[in-house]
């Protein structure tokens, strides 16, 4: 769930986020976190529930991400890496995007 105006969110765009569940007819809180700039779910799945990965925006050449999973309860992160992006000025000047983002400090494995 997204919030429905600006005072969940920060100046650079990050917001609150809250995943809920239905459980025998009543909605559970299941993630409770903010710094959320996107998000997605993955086709893998612990406990039952998808994976889950979230961006931030930290700055216009850096977007942390991180992943978390569900233990049975709740989802919790078990890993995180950092996207930083590369730019360059054209000659009127205007600045575009070099290509893909690079992965740097990625706790997440090789």
């Amino acid at each position: 769930m997204r919030p429905r105006n600006f005072c969940e969110c920060g100046a650079t765009g990050n917001y609150h986020l809250w995943v809920f569940v239905t459980d025998r007819g009543s909605c559970r809180l299941i993630l409770d976190t903010d710094m959320v700039q996107d998000f997605g779910f993955l086709k893998a799945r612990t406990n039952g529930y998808r994976d889950l990965v979230l961006w931030a925006h930290d700055s216009a050449d850096r977007s942390p991400a991180r992943l978390l999973q569900f233990d049975g309860k709740q989802y919790h992160e078990v890993c995180a890496w950092e996207e930083d992006y590369e730019f360059r000025e054209l000659p009127d000047g205007r600045w575009v995007s070099t290509g893909d983002p690079k992965i740097v400090s990625n706790s997440c494995g090789p």
